[in-house]
């Protein structure tokens, strides 16, 4: 009786392990999406966009004080200023990103209405 379960349990738990494993592997590759459409490592679009299009650079950050910081994103195209503190982020300003990145090194934004995104 106990030589039959430890049988089992020599085959079932490689086998779980072995296909836990896989699982991680794949959804780190991007191979087999995360429930809710999400794919790692591509900002939450859920693969709806070639990764070239996905992508989310953070072009600069600051500390403001301990716990809050600005950070300047930039992604399609387009500029994003955020200010992160441990109540959450907050848009502070969009501006398109300039033609050439290395041309304009600190980008104009204006500023956004409270509670608008462009």
């Amino acid at each position: 009786m106990i030589a039959d379960f430890l049988l089992r349990l020599l085959v079932a738990l490689p086998l779980i392990l072995g296909l836990a494993v896989g699982t991680i592997f794949l959804m780190q590759r991007g191979w087999l999406p995360l429930p809710g459409g999400r794919l790692p490592g591509r900002a939450g679009l859920g693969g709806i966009l070639p990764p070239e299009e996905a992508r989310l650079d953070l072009v600069a950050s600051r500390v403001l004080q301990p716990g809050v910081r600005v950070a300047l994103l930039r992604h399609a195209g387009r500029d994003y200023l955020v200010g992160v503190s441990p109540q959450g982020v907050t848009l502070l300003a969009i501006e398109a990103a300039p033609a050439e990145a290395t041309a304009s090194p600190e980008p104009v934004l204006r500023p956004v209405a409270a509670g608008v995104a462009a």
